[in-house]
């Protein structure tokens, strides 16, 4: 039977069937010696127009004058393949690919004018089709990259963009039924070990049923153990937002659970406690079985989420209750906003507008978290939201040019 929790798909795992033929990677960069006068960006988008029936994303840097009078713009924008994602460190900003696109990282570094000026380029796999999963990057000198199909993890140096090592994963002991196909895919750091999802594919977008990871030693790049749960499926996802640690340094898992195609898989959270190695027995944050009374359907979809402080997280929540059929990614509103507590296992709503399903992004900028809603009639970009006096914003703060897919935050 069909089943409408499906309509959490989300665009990286499965938009190359829908765009192939017409993607098309446009290398040509816009003119950045105009002098703007705006100083450093203080965050970059990386913005999907599908919406605008484009096939084409876009790296975009957002100035701090930008972002007082509510409107970014491609003036100083980099084009890229369709489905980006963004990492920012220090002065540079990462371009993601989505699985679409070569396997190629491609480094901005921020300029005095608000431009983001191209500063280098890394292929970390001659295979087309090895899918860029997630960047972890530990310090000048050390990053990682996990190549999701490849079943490698990249070790690379984001200063001069060398390889300095791989760790191959392809490995029976990771993969499951005899198969040697982990699919690692977010990654997080704590206490010199790397903990690395693994999404276990059976056919993508679909996961084989449990959460997997594995542990790798930071210090030798070794594998030091790989470890499962049964309650959730689909540790962690691409972008900047698959897990997250708190106050106590106990890390919180994103389990996406096959976007609802499987209806016997669980999304929620699961939990790694500061000190331990292995998934909290006591812990799973089951999303999907919640009822929620003040939403029309009752329950929703975990796609992704925010952590800030004190247990307090910032979630999008995918209600087919809202969904055409067949289903329409960009046009269906069925996505809604909402505050969760990780240790009470509470889910409230938020007064924002519904966004389409490609919205992948939350992030916080000063002390407003900051939500990419492309709306039915409330326009697109990031909306906000007042922890500390419960406001939320009917229009953007800051408008976008498409579809928020991923932003990151200047430190």
């Amino acid at each position: 039977m069909y089943n409408k929790t499906s309509f959490t798909m989300k665009k990286s795992f499965f938009s190359w069937l829908i765009l192939l033929v017409a993607c098309c990677f446009i290398g040509c960069e816009n003119d950045l010696n105009e002098e703007t006068g705006e100083g450093k960006a203080k965050m970059v988008l990386a913005i999907d127009l599908s919406v605008n029936e484009s096939s084409v994303g876009y790296i975009v840097p957002v100035s701090e004058k930008q972002i007082n009078s509510g409107t970014s713009s491609l003036d100083l924008a980099h084009e890229v393949y369709s489905a980006p994602y963004v990492k920012a460190y220090k002065d540079w900003a990462f371009y993601v690919p989505s699985v679409i696109a070569a396997p190629t990282l491609n480094r901005y570094t921020r300029q005095e004018d608000g431009s983001l000026l191209p500063s280098g380029e890394l292929t970390l796999s001659q295979n087309a089709g090895a899918g860029v999963g997630n960047v972890l990057i530990l310090s000048d000198s050390k990053a990682y990259a996990t190549l999701l199909y490849e079943n490698k993890i990249v070790i690379f140096n984001p200063t001069s963009l060398k390889i300095t090592g791989e760790i191959d994963v392809a490995k029976t002991e990771y993969g499951l039924n005899g198969s040697s196909t982990p699919n690692p895919l977010g990654m997080i750091e704590r206490d010199g070990k790397v903990f690395v999802g693994c999404n276990q594919l059976s056919s993508p977008p679909l996961s084989n049923d449990g959460a997997y990871m594995l542990i790798i030693d930071e210090t030798t790049d070794t594998v030091e153990s790989f470890i499962s749960d049964a309650r959730g499926t689909g540790a962690s996802y691409f972008g900047n937002q698959g897990m997250f640690k708190d106050e106590y340094g106990d890390i919180y898992i994103l389990c996406y659970a096959s976007f609802g195609y499987l209806p016997t898989q669980k999304s929620g959270f699961l939990r790694i406690k500061k000190g331990q190695t292995i998934f909290d027995p006591d812990y799973f944050f089951n999303i999907t079985d919640m009822e929620i009374s003040d939403i029309e359907g009752g329950h929703v979809t975990l796609t992704n989420f925010y952590y800030d402080k004190n247990g307090i997280a910032y979630m999008f929540g995918n209600n087919p209750t809202y969904a055409s059929e067949p289903y329409d990614y960009v046009n269906d509103k069925v996505i809604q906003s909402f505050e969760i507590n990780l240790y009470n296992q509470k889910v409230s709503l938020l007064s924002l507008p519904r966004s389409n399903s490609l919205s992948y992004s939350i992030i916080k900028y000063n002390d407003l978290i900051l939500f990419g809603l492309t709306t039915e009639s409330n326009g697109s970009g990031f909306f906000s939201y007042n922890p500390e006096t419960g406001e939320a914003s009917n229009s953007p703060m800051l408008n976008s040019p498409g579809t928020l897919l991923d932003a990151a935050v200047f430190e």
